[in-house]
């Protein structure tokens, strides 16, 4: 897993969260995460073996690092699964479009 696919993820958390009406700060806080996951020069799995605590990068708190280290470790995240099946399909899809969000 890269830092690619953990910003895609939290990204689409972020998209998703927001069609199910969720906190708008909490949404906020995934695209911010997803930004500065992207942006770090190390990678995040690399973080993780070495024991490294992910909330001492800003924009990563408690909720978002442990987010993170689920999907390092499983490969998915369960809120995003539920989140996936509680959305159209193709609303998902919809949603992926350069220049069109949730709104």
């Amino acid at each position: 897993m890269t830092n690619a696919d953990l910003a895609r993820i939290l990204d689409q958390l972020a998209a998703l969260s927001e069609l199910n009406d969720d906190n708008p700060f909490r949404v906020r806080a995934y695209r911010n995460a997803a930004r500065t996951v992207l942006d770090l020069e190390e990678q995040v799995p690399d973080l993780i073996e070495r024991g490294a605590d992910l909330t001492e990068i800003q924009g990563i708190g408690k909720e978002i690092a442990q987010k993170l280290r689920t999907i390092t470790e499983t490969g998915s995240l369960e809120q995003l699964e539920e989140l996936k099946e509680a959305v159209p399909v193709g609303l998902i899809a919809v949603t992926e479009v350069q220049g069109v969000g949730p709104k």
